[in-house]
């Protein structure tokens, strides 16, 4: 077989992966990465059991859950702005 070039080799991926969303569907194959991410709610509640080992009630910990969730996307907020200040003041 000749040596493919990049684009070749970026089409046949991305067939492949066409191929496996449709054997496997899409939801399926980026389970992990959507659990993983900052705005699901199993990523905060594994955030929130290890920052708290001991508390056991269930709802107890997903309202903390929620509330380290909101303090995130409240820092995400506050960062977002200074940096937007910092680039208007710049110009």
């Amino acid at each position: 077989m000749a040596a493919s070039t990049p684009s070749e080799r970026s089409q046949r991926a991305r067939a492949a992966v066409l191929v496996a969303h449709a054997k496997h569907g899409p939801e399926k194959m980026t389970e992990k990465a959507r659990a993983a991410a900052p705005s699901s709610d199993a990523y905060w509640l594994k955030q929130a059991s290890q920052l708290l080992p001991d508390l056991d009630d269930f709802e107890e910990l997903a309202r903390r859950a929620d509330f380290l969730k909101r303090a995130y996307f409240a820092q995400l907020g506050a960062r977002r702005a200074r940096l937007a200040r910092q680039r208007r003041d710049s110009e």
